[in-house]
């Protein structure tokens, strides 16, 4: 991979499983640059807002807590802690991304480092005793519906529940018991992975394992020496299309596809993180297309945030996708979507809904990762473009 110098100017549906599909891509592969923040200039927004109740928030290992909402612009790593505290009328729900509606944490008390603009919302229910709020909350943290009740009042379900590659089995709680029960309640949708099965092909003989048949979803770990048979060290793993997939000789990951893999062995290569779209599933009954985000992170990077851009239904050209160009408003031409886990291997999951057909959708995955030395930089993968009736 090559680091690119870029100008300094201004620059959210998980699936708890990992997964992965090769596409046609643009040349965009393996860009690694510096990342100064949203705005260029080391800075990134960070807006908290309330709906009833405050917040008290300290910014930097230095900062002062106060009784308000905050809206400011720390410089790029600080840290900010924020906890949202109950009135005598309103009482803590949950802390909600103020653009794309997915929840971000049920704790009063979020920690976290700014390494790009963070729009929050603290959501408060009105404490009354004869009302309650009743959330209801998809496999990606999205709140589906939110509304507040009489107790004892007829509840209607959510009917969103598709998930590509599982089957809904029903709600944390019947809307029975939702309704009966008096309390503010978070109700969450449940799901069996379905019967499928892949396989996984290495093409090397010796030195190699990890192939065979797995069960959907299921772990896939691949291992290969550090020395082939010629005394060659290893270099890094790819795919069939020739894409490096991991630099890491023992590669783990989740299944959802069939891969052909091979363990390349005697290139002088330097470790670097790596992001791809893996799979794209489509479903045109539904209107709606899910794409598939895979990341393997060397031992030498700290994985600090990932995601993905989306434009959808608008021509876009290569070099306006980027993280710099982005908005997370639900309304920009081209979004940006967080996801929330740190773990340097894992996938990322981002559904478009309401996807008319032959509407062309661009996506790229990006990820921010920091070096031994504090510095943090952007990584992009492959740009892709597709529609609903693509056959790829």
């Amino acid at each position: 991979m090559k680091r690119k110098a870029i100008p300094k100017r201004a620059v959210s549906v998980i699936i708890a499983l990992a997964m992965v599909v090769t596409c046609l891509v643009t040349s965009y592969a393996g860009s690694i640059i510096p990342f100064h923040g949203d705005s260029g200039s080391g800075q990134g927004d960070v807006e908290v807002n309330t709906n009833g109740g405050h917040v008290d928030y300290e910014v930097g290992d230095e900062g002062s807590w106060f009784s308000s909402q905050y809206i400011g612009s720390p410089a790029l790593g600080t840290k900010c802690t924020f906890t949202a505290v109950d009135t005598s009328t309103r009482t803590f729900l949950y802390w909600q991304d103020e653009f794309s509606g997915r929840v971000v944490s049920y704790e009063r008390t979020i920690q976290f480092t700014v390494n790009s603009k963070v729009h929050l919302r603290a959501l408060y229910a009105k404490v009354a005793a004869a009302t309650h709020v009743v959330s209801y909350v998809n496999y990606g943290g999205t709140i589906l519906q939110k509304s507040t009740y009489n107790v004892g009042a007829a509840i209607k379900e959510p009917t969103d529940t598709k998930v590509p590659g599982f089957t809904f089995t029903g709600w944390s709680k019947s809307a029975a018991d939702a309704a009966a029960d008096p309390t503010d309640q978070t109700i969450y949708a449940q799901y069996a992975v379905n019967d499928e099965s892949y396989t996984v092909t290495l093409t090397n003989e010796e030195y190699v394992s990890g192939a065979g048949t797995y069960s959907n979803f299921q772990t896939v770990n691949l291992k290969a020496e550090e020395k082939n048979g010629e005394g060659q060290t290893f270099s890094y793993w790819k795919d069939d299309k020739g894409n490096v997939v991991s630099y890491d000789r023992n590669y783990s990951f989740r299944i959802n596809y069939n891969a052909t893999l091979t363990a390349v062995y005697g290139e002088d290569v330097t470790p670097e993180p790596v992001i791809r779209i893996t799979k794209i599933n489509r479903d045109m009954q539904d209107m709606k297309i899910t794409f598939y985000a895979e990341r393997s992170v060397p031992e030498s990077y700290t994985l600090v945030s990932h995601g993905m851009l989306m434009a959808s239904g608008v021509s876009v050209s290569d070099g306006s996708m980027t993280v710099m160009s982005a908005s997370d408003s639900s309304s920009a031409t081209i979004r940006k979507v967080y996801g929330t886990s740190n773990e340097s291997c894992g996938t990322f999951s981002l559904a478009k809904a309401k996807v008319p057909y032959s509407a062309q959708v661009t996506v790229r995955p990006f990820m921010i990762v920091e070096d031994a030395a504090g510095e943090q930089f952007l990584v992009y993968g492959d740009i892709l473009r597709t529609s609903n009736n693509a056959t790829d």
